[in-house]
């Protein structure tokens, strides 16, 4: 791992080189959000790997071709008690100080946190959603085809909820192009309505979503407060599959962030899958 002098001028140049417009054509070649997720995890994977390169560069560094792949996973593994560090991984991923390990809130009591209808834009208690209390309630902010197939797999077992919560690469923040970063960051709950139903209007392949909530057919779309409170006490940011039984949290899993860090074959729902098959043996 870089020295800390480097990390902190690293970091402070890299927002930047996201968001340079070379940066952000290379992002519109190289990433499609409506590719398989194991494609658009490659590539995203092969796009921060570039920048990271080049903010280096910039600062007149070189690294191997393996030292900087997972440098913003090893930034928060090294330097996770270092304020100041911390403060300038926030800037280039938001909240990216507050990334925890799943196992460290399992067993915790789960906070019943107010979220937002689609349906009927009411304000009403996250356990509510919970419709057979006897199931586990799978809560994600993943999209893509292999939650579709979780869900296919796992509906009559398990309930399943998808939270919109705040953008991850708003178009106002932490571009990753344009296909990928189409609305800026909501400043009321109707633009985050707004971006959810945009979502289940591009979902055409795996028609996955609903925005009503007695829907079992599909996963129901429910939004984060504007106040972030799902987001922040369920550390979601930038995605996350959650797992509560009896108002406890049984499963918590990696963010992206930590896949693209330590695993970049590993698909969002591989682990959640692996931990379901062992829950229903």
């Amino acid at each position: 791992m870089a020295d800390r002098e480097t990390v902190i001028k690293v970091l402070d140049n890299l927002l930047t080189v996201f968001n340079d417009e070379k940066a952000q054509k290379r992002a519109d070649i190289l990433i499609n959000p409506f590719d398989d997720a194991m494609t658009l995890i490659k590539r995203i994977t092969e796009y921060l790997h570039e920048n990271v390169k080049q903010a280096f560069a910039e600062n007149g560094f070189v690294v191997s071709e393996t030292g900087d792949k997972h440098f913003l996973g090893e930034v928060r593994r090294w330097y996770g008690n270092d304020a100041e560090v911390m403060s300038y991984l926030d800037k280039v991923m938001p909240h990216g100080s507050k990334s925890i390990e799943g196992s460290n809130m399992v067993g915790d009591i789960a906070p019943d946190v107010m979220v937002v209808t689609m349906d009927t834009m009411t304000t009403i208690p996250l356990f509510s959603l919970h419709i057979h209390k006897n199931r586990p309630l799978l809560m994600a902010i993943v999209h893509s085809g292999s939650l579709h197939r979780l869900f296919g797999d796992y509906k009559n077992k398990v309930d399943f909820l998808f939270i919109y919560i705040t953008e991850a690469h708003p178009a106002d923040g932490w571009r990753m192009g344009s296909y990928y970063s189409s609305f800026n960051n909501a400043v009321c709950i109707e633009e985050r309505a707004e971006a959810a139903r945009k979502l289940i209007e591009v979902d055409t392949e795996y028609k996955t979503f609903t925005t009503d909530r007695e829907n079992t057919g599909k996963i129901p779309i429910v939004l984060d407060s504007m106040n972030n409170e799902f987001n922040k006490q369920y550390y979601a940011q930038p995605d996350r599959v959650v797992i509560i039984e009896n108002g406890v949290f049984t499963y918590i899993g990696p963010t992206v962030s930590e896949i693209l860090s330590n695993d970049p074959e590993m698909l969002p729902t591989d682990d959640v899958r692996n931990w379901l098959q062992k829950r229903f043996l």
